[in-house]
């Protein structure tokens, strides 16, 4: 298992690239960023890629919960799959200053 995940992560460029270009096909409006441990050059075999989705609007739980599954039938044709060390957060108005640590805007 962690020989697998680790072959994953080896594309974790690739691949965040990739998601955040299907993400803002999906939903022009927003705004992908890749936070964290991938930013900081920290992975190891246990990190995952985290990826916010920004939106310039305020987003209820719902509409949160939609979202995020839309998310991820987008990347499922996508080739990538659910299981892909992929955390993705989706954030309303405001709410990416709120997150403390590096950020990179990828679309």
């Amino acid at each position: 298992m962690p020989e697998r995940r680790l072959q994953m992560l080896r594309s974790w460029r690739e691949t965040s690239l990739k998601a955040a270009k299907a993400i803002k096909r999906a939903f022009p409006e927003a705004s992908v960023y890749l936070l964290g441990g991938a930013v900081a050059g920290r992975l190891t075999v246990l990190s995952d890629i985290d990826l916010a989705v920004v939106f310039d609007k305020r987003l209820g739980a719902r509409e949160r919960v939609e979202i995020l599954a839309r998310i991820w039938e987008e990347l499922e044709k996508n080739g990538i799959p659910a299981y892909y060390p992929l955390h993705i957060i989706i954030l309303g108005r405001g709410e990416i200053d709120e997150l403390k640590g590096p950020k990179v805007r990828l679309v």
